[in-house]
């Protein structure tokens, strides 16, 4: 993070993080925001290899800065390099891999969603092309921290029927979806059942 020069493993220049900055969080945060700084968006793209190693390293930090400058700086990127819809979907390909695929080596979902949803919503990218990022934005947008979950009828075990809106404000409620068929599954369930704090 200190490299004031580009090296053999950067595409750019890195930020430099100020000395005075001690804590790993405080660091990190300055990284994160200024990292795109000395990037040259109009021809980053024409490397995607190593637009891809530097995106990475960018991610690498995340869990360790402060989410409020985390979004702040992914809401920039996005807004950037969302004047050209081509470059716009490799970028969400990229966060798409780096921190929601089933490889990545962070799982962010939070992170992940406003790629997602700057991708579904650009006019220019065809449908065929963002369907797949539609798909998730639409997923996801119903599953973050905060969030209100879907209204939907469930049936008890003694058979008795509700909705999910019927249970009053500040209830705790726990949705524990599974298929019933599976034998990981049914470990869950059976662990949920015999914890005495639920």
């Amino acid at each position: 993070a200190n490299a004031q020069i580009v090296n053999d493993n950067q595409y750019f220049p890195y930020p430099v993080v100020p000395d005075n900055l001690t804590t790993l969080s405080e660091r990190s945060s300055f990284f994160i925001e200024h990292f795109w700084d000395h990037c040259n968006f109009k021809s980053a793209f024409s490397s995607v290899q190593k637009m891809q190693k530097a995106f990475d390293d960018y991610v690498a930090l995340i869990p360790y800065a402060d989410a409020q400058t985390v979004h702040q700086s992914i809401d920039n990127l996005i807004k950037t390099v969302g004047k050209n819809p081509k470059n716009l979907l490799t970028l969400a390909e990229m966060a798409e891999g780096a921190l929601y695929a089933d490889t990545a080596a962070i799982t962010c979902d939070e992170c992940y969603l406003p790629f997602a949803q700057a991708v579904a919503a650009n006019r220019k990218i065809s449908k065929a092309e963002k369907s797949r990022f539609e798909y998730q934005a639409k997923a996801l947008s119903g599953s973050q921290v905060g969030m209100t979950a879907p209204d939907f009828s469930y049936i008890t075990p003694q058979g008795d029927k509700g909705r999910l809106s019927e249970f009053p404000a500040g209830a705790y409620v726990l949705l524990f979806f599974n298929d019933p068929e599976c034998d990981e599954c049914e470990l869950a369930r059976v662990r949920l059942a015999a914890d005495f704090n639920l």
